[in-house]
């Protein structure tokens, strides 16, 4: 939270707007978070992010560009594992902040495509 009051404060002074700078405050925490958890909760395992990981599914640029946000976040929270064949694992163990993190991270390969 400190870095993004200096943050704001530096482009208050340089006359850009608030709005967009904690936006992409937001946005690069979100992302790092989102790469946190694709490490941490395993998914490399069977999809590549970056060319790194398995190759068992699509990568997770593919994934991110085929599904659509909601298909996503089904994919994620899968309690009776009724997507991937039943390989994908359920992530609702995962706080809302942690999945709404995924989802965006994949979200951008799809509106970058």
């Amino acid at each position: 939270m400190h870095r993004l009051l200096i943050c704001t404060i530096l482009l208050l002074a340089l006359g850009v707007s608030t709005t967009t700078a904690v936006e992409s405050v937001e946005s690069v925490e979100s992302d790092a978070l989102a790469h946190k958890l694709i490490n941490s909760q395993g998914c490399k395992a069977c999809h590549s992010l970056g060319g790194e990981g398995g190759t068992f599914a699509i990568s997770l640029e593919q994934a991110g560009q085929k599904l659509t946000p909601v298909e996503i976040l089904q994919q994620l929270v899968n309690p009776k594992r009724q997507h991937g064949n039943g390989h994908i694992p359920d992530f609702a163990h995962l706080s809302a902040t942690e999945i709404d993190a995924l989802v965006e991270f994949l979200k951008q390969s799809r509106d970058s495509a």
